[in-house]
């Protein structure tokens, strides 16, 4: 009896090895025989220098198991193996990176799988067309409803035979991806962040992406003394002390949209709150003292019926 039951299980034993043979016979024929691994690689376009993340695509959970070994420019790396996902450095403007990933099955089978890596340097030039003085060391800055005019340069060239996709905060720019649009503007939305995007390409190949945060801000004034002489100081007035006879004041609209500051639909000041003319020149004017000590408010306000987000208005006292 005993050796009857110890027949039986070296049998089942037997039975369950060939139908573990049959098993994986039957996935190397129709699974990994029509298997075609694939690297995917984040970000799909490098800059130079960048870390990127490799990671074996579509990976067979019956492949568990297999030994993995990776290879960087033909080199392998040790310390890499077994992984289905790496991380590695690409190189210059200019140079390729080539991975490459080695697969063996439990049974034997080697798979391979290879990708190359060139890194793109896409620089996009942001310019707000918005008003600044020109003693301003900052850079112009957006606002709502200011345009803002972007450029494309990739490899440090302009290249228009490919092709661009712009993007504000989701939406296609124009309705549709154009060819040699590698210069496009579009209106500041309304977001506090705005995500500008650009994905450029030749065919149906990916060869460059990136993405930009812009800042959002509100126009406001600031108010400078205008010299006969000395022209406008750079520092900025929050009181006035009339010493003299006159002095003429400038009122600088910071980041206001330059349609707005060329051709405003209101700009108009106020002394003690009554409106006064100011001349030819809609940001200046110029104060006379009137002979007995005092004080007043004179305030300024540039609008845009339009846009109502473009305008600033801003006081300050005047002691003589």
């Amino acid at each position: 009896m005993l050796r009857t039951v110890f027949g039986m299980s070296l049998l089942t034993i037997g039975i369950f090895a060939l139908n573990f043979q049959v098993a994986l016979a039957q996935f190397s024929v129709s699974d990994i025989g029509n298997y075609q691994p694939e690297l995917v690689v984040s970000p799909s376009s490098p800059a130079p220098g960048e870390t990127v993340e490799i990671e074996i695509g579509n990976y067979l959970s019956s492949l568990y198991g297999s030994t993995i070994d990776w290879y960087i420019d033909g080199a392998l790396q040790p310390n890499l193996a077994n992984r289905t996902q790496i991380e590695a450095k690409v190189g210059s403007l200019g140079t390729q990176t080539r991975i490459q990933a080695s697969m063996t099955t439990p049974a034997g089978q080697v798979i391979r799988t290879e990708t190359t890596i060139t890194p793109q340097y896409l620089d996009i030039i942001i310019e707000p067309q918005t008003y600044v003085p020109s003693f301003y060391t900052g850079r112009p800055l957006p606002s709502t409803g200011s345009q803002v005019n972007v450029t494309a340069i990739l490899n440090g060239r302009i290249q228009p035979d490919l092709t661009y996709a712009w993007r504000v905060n989701g939406d296609l720019l124009g309705g549709a991806v154009a060819r040699g649009q590698y210069a496009t503007n579009f209106t500041m939305p309304q977001d506090s962040r705005v995500i500008l995007e650009l994905r450029v390409s030749e065919g149906q190949r990916e060869v460059a992406r990136k993405s930009v945060l812009i800042p959002n801000v509100r126009p406001f004034l600031q108010f400078y003394e205008s010299h006969t002489l000395y022209g406008i100081s750079t520092n900025a007035y929050d009181s006035v002390f009339l010493t003299g006879g006159s002095v003429t004041l400038v009122a600088a609209p910071y980041y206001l949209d330059t349609r707005v500051f060329n051709n405003p639909d209101v700009a108009d000041w106020e002394i003690s709150g009554r409106p006064v003319a100011s001349g030819s020149n809609p940001y200046r004017i110029t104060l006379e003292r009137s002979g007995l000590a005092g004080n007043t408010t004179i305030s300024f306000q540039v609008q845009s019926t339009s846009a109502l987000l473009q305008g600033a208005r801003s006081s300050i006292p005047v002691l003589y």
